[in-house]
């Protein structure tokens, strides 16, 4: 199963109308090379404030999917509308910038074995150019936000699959994503790891990074940070 998430992030990039659409798909179509079409007439939007699950069998398209949502892989045919731009116009100079915006999970984790969970977690704003000075505070809170406090200094060997997959997760969210993508996320964990996982996506949602209000020191008594469960939109697709 692969998650997609849309976000609400504390900036005011995207439009605050709840409604808004952060990506919309109208007849899309993928092939490779001269094969047969993998994905054909996808026609779909993800909304601001929405929870999507997407689900199929092994080889139905799903990553392919994926792919072209965070901007790694052009359709077909069809149309393609990522925050508010149609990604057939997009310059390759035009691409960082929108990528930035979008947090991704991927299913093998893609953590640096070499550096350690807050490096990893901190490395988008490294490569960004930012002094360490401006963001260690807001990398500490989210690494304590996942869980993963004791384990800061920790290289990726010692971790367990579930705290991988807490690390990528706050690495993704690091740079204030509108949208998260996940890919497979509770696919190579237990059950009670897996619901503790999407949990912590859907605490995700309302969560508000940036100086001065940093992820959650103080969550609502009883709700564990999480919106109640009827405020965001839930849509299951099938491929």
């Amino acid at each position: 199963m692969a998650i997609l998430l849309a976000l609400t992030v504390a900036t005011s990039r995207i439009s605050e109308e709840r409604g808004f659409r952060l990506i919309r798909f109208e007849n899309v179509g993928l092939r490779y090379d001269m094969g047969p079409e993998v994905l054909r007439d996808l026609t779909f939007e993800i909304r601001r404030q929405s929870f999507q699950f997407l689900t199929g069998p092994s080889g139905a398209g799903k990553t392919s999917l994926l792919r072209m949502l965070f901007l790694a892989l052009r359709p077909t045919r069809g149309l393609i509308t990522v925050l508010g731009r149609d990604v057939a116009t997009l310059s390759r100079k035009d691409l960082p910038s929108i990528r930035r915006r979008i947090g991704v999970v991927f299913q093998d984790f893609r953590l640096l074995d070499h550096m350690t969970t807050y490096e990893n977690v901190a490395l988008p704003l490294r490569v960004r150019g930012k002094e360490e000075r401006e963001y260690r505070q807001d990398v500490v809170d989210l690494i304590k936000w996942v869980g993963l406090g004791e384990r800061m200094n920790a290289l990726p060997i010692v971790l367990s699959g579930g705290e991988k997959q807490r690390a990528a997760i706050a690495r993704a969210l690091i740079d204030q994503p509108d949208v998260l993508l996940a890919d497979e996320p509770t696919g190579n964990v237990d059950a009670p790891l897996a619901r503790r996982l999407l949990r912590l996506f859907m605490e995700a949602q309302p969560v508000r990074h940036r100086r001065g209000h940093r992820h959650p020191r103080s969550r609502p008594h009883g709700t564990g940070g999480c919106a109640p469960a009827d405020s965001f939109g839930r849509t299951t697709g099938n491929l």
